[in-house]
């Protein structure tokens, strides 16, 4: 654990010293434009000036190139660019190595405290002595040598490493020694803290105090300290103070209450920590909000992990004690609802944020619910009056809310148990059942919340897939779970009524996903009913089916598309699919009477084809009178290569009568619209 958090601490210290190196580099940099802008606006000036001849501009330029030489000019270019070349030697050299070698102290003292000490004649007072006359020699010696501006870099990393040591011997005098008590412990670690944050204030400098907060946290683990979380209080405490004072730093809090985190983690795993603690940082960071009155990314940031733990710890400590989980949960809500009171009556925008965590907290009371249909229902209920709150007083920042809750509502019912058994499975009596009531509050509350909130399609799409979950559900509890044939064509004939319905959401609000979502669901039912076309079960009946009533739905549902998208694939689709319900139909008929009415079959394609023709003539449709064309030609052939062979002479002559009238009647009709 130690390990990770020092490299950890390495990384975040060299990644800062890397961003105080760019911002001093920028700053040079707009140092030496402003000082060529400078020269430029001279050098105009002069030539503005209105000159009588030549020979006088001429001499005036000669003077200006004598105040301010170009070469010496150029020399100081070169140095500056000289200075923002990639240097190795200068990043390792001047950077890396010395916080490595500040690490590399700080371990040695530990070292030296816990492990050397004990086989050397000091006494536990001496040792002690020698740790704390070594850190502040280290510190004056830095606050010395940051005088000099070449050694400010390495002074600054020498001042973190001695106040790290005063740290570690500190605790060390306490808990291995035993040289005083733990209060007097806490007070030097406390003051020690305070005069690290004060040096870093008055001294500008946020390497040493992030080394110096690396010996303020290390120290109770390597201690063993049973007073940590005290001690991390008053550690978050002084950097806030400090951040407050100095904002630029306020990144430090979001490392600072992260570490904490880690700690209270760790201690859970070795006892149960009181939820006292937990509460007392998310107290005083609240606290720091409220003072701080501002909104920015790592204001963000800091709240939703002060949030975070909060939540996380509560549900850890109270893993067993629903009833304790409520009222935390509950009271945290009530809080931040006090909150956002204030933070709107005062213009501070974290009352955006509060109104996220009040929904949040309220989410997690629903969540452990004991059962889960309260849970589904209490979600549906909650979003549903959120998006009242949203479409009422305009705030749009809970949108967002307002599906998860949805969503949240949606997987519930798909997951919902009773007795250890899906509710979506459960046999039930149809409709008057427990599973009712588990899809009606979803589907009512989203439909209302889509028609308040006039949102993309998200929640009339869940609200149309809740209904054709349900209908399956209610289906399969009627037919059971053997194959049957009318199941499956209800299947198909809520499926098309379902992808109709997506499309419409799809034109409506032009989002892709919707339209592929329709595309999908269609084509699966499609090939649902294709599959299943060529089965008649036992007591079939000709054209009063299910099989029947799907085609007509899918006729419908591509004229409809053909309609709503302008295209006219849909339109020959519907045709043909209109000539497969025929086809098959008629197909039906031979199995019911025997291969001997073979010749119904064409009988069928000539009626079909001449009335699609007639109707295309008729009504001056292109695609109706080239399908009819192309049916009335595979018509023909079938007739001739099939039937003419195959049936009775009887047949014959009603086959090529019908043929013969058909085609006629079709020819007359075009000739008189034409």
């Amino acid at each position: 654990m130690t390990i990770v958090l020092l490299i950890i601490a390495f990384i975040w210290i060299v990644l800062l010293q890397c961003k105080v190196s760019d911002l001093e580099t920028s700053v040079k940099t707009m140092k030496m434009n402003f000082v060529e802008n400078k020269n430029t606006d001279y050098q105009q000036k002069i030539t503005a000036e209105e000159i009588s001849n030549e020979e006088k501009a001429v001499d005036e330029c000669e003077q200006i190139s004598d105040v301010a030489p170009v070469e010496e000019f150029s020399n100081d270019f070169e140095y500056f660019t000289k200075k923002e070349e990639f240097d190795w030697s200068k990043i390792f050299l001047g950077n890396i190595f010395n916080k490595i070698g500040a690490f590399a102290i700080i371990l040695s003292i530990i070292i030296f405290i816990k492990l050397v000490s004990p086989y050397i004649i000091f006494t536990p007072l001496m040792k002690i002595c020698a740790g704390f006359l070594a850190g502040l020699a280290m510190i004056f010696a830095a606050m010395f040598m940051h005088k000099n501006d070449k050694l400010k870099n390495y002074s600054e990393v020498l001042l973190g490493t001695g106040f790290a040591d005063l740290f570690i011997t500190a605790f060390c005098g306490y808990s291995i020694f035993n040289l005083y008590n733990a209060i007097t412990a806490i007070v030097l670690g406390g003051i020690i803290l305070i005069s690290t944050f004060f040096i870093a204030d008055k001294m500008k400098t946020l390497s040493m105090l992030v080394i110096g907060l690396i010996g303020g946290y290390l120290t109770p683990i390597v201690a063993g300290s049973q007073y940590i979380l005290p001690y991390l209080i008053f550690l978050n405490l002084v950097s806030l103070v400090f951040t407050f004072k100095n904002p630029k730093y306020k990144s430090i809090n979001i490392v600072n209450l992260s570490l904490t985190m880690i700690y209270m983690f760790v201690l859970n795993f070795n006892h149960t920590i009181n939820i006292v603690y937990p509460i007392i940082f998310w107290a005083i960071y609240i606290i720091y909000d409220l003072f701080r009155g501002k909104n920015e990314l790592s204001d963000k940031i800091l709240t939703w992990t002060n949030y975070s733990i909060l939540a996380v710890m509560t549900m850890i400590i109270f893993a067993d004690a629903n009833n304790a989980l409520y009222l935390t949960f509950g009271l945290t809500a009530l809080v931040y609802l006090f909150l956002t009171m204030f933070s709107r009556s005062s213009n501070n925008e974290n009352y955006k944020t509060y109104d996220y965590y009040i929904l949040l907290n309220i989410w997690f009371i629903i969540l452990f619910l004991p059962k889960d249909i309260y849970s589904v229902i209490s979600w549906a209920i909650v979003g549903l009056i959120t998006s009242v709150v949203v479409s009422r007083y305009k705030m749009e920042h809970l949108s967002a809310l307002v599906y998860g809750y949805y969503f949240s509502s949606f997987t519930g019912v798909l997951l919902a148990k009773t007795d250890g058994v899906y509710y979506i499975t459960k046999a039930y009596e149809p409709i008057l059942n427990l599973r009712t009531l588990l899809f009606s509050v979803p589907i009512v509350s989203m439909f209302i919340s889509s028609r308040l909130m006039k949102d993309r399609g998200y929640l009339s799409f869940g609200t149309i897939s809740l209904c054709y979950i349900f209908a399956v559900c209610e289906i399969n509890s009627i037919y059971g779970t053997m194959q049957d044939f009318n199941k499956y064509m209800i299947y198909v004939i809520l499926g098309l009524i379902y992808a109709l319905q997506t499309k419409k959401i799809y034109i409506n609000t032009n989002f892709a996903l919707f339209n592929v979502a329709s595309l999908i669901i269609g084509g699966f039912s499609i090939l649902s009913l294709l599959s299943n076309s060529y089965n008649y079960p036992q007591g079939y009946i000709t054209i009063v089916n299910f099989r029947s009533l799907a085609y007509i739905t899918l006729v419908s549902a591509c004229v409809i598309f053909a309609k709503w998208e302008k295209l006219d694939i849909y339109k020959y689709l519907a045709v043909i699919f209109g000539f497969l319900l025929c086809h098959i139909e008629s197909v039906g008929l031979t199995k019911m009477y025997g291969d001997e009415y073979q010749y119904v079959i064409s009988l069928v394609w000539v009626l079909y084809s001449g009335i699609i023709t007639t109707f295309g003539i008729i009504k001056n449709k292109d695609y109706l009178k080239y399908s009819g064309i192309v049916l009335s030609v595979l018509t023909i052939a079938r007739i001739f290569m099939y039937d003419l062979a195959k049936v009775d002479m009887l047949y014959k002559l009603v086959i090529c009568l019908a043929l013969g009238i058909i085609l006629m009647f079709v020819s007359y009709v075009y000739a008189k619209r034409k």
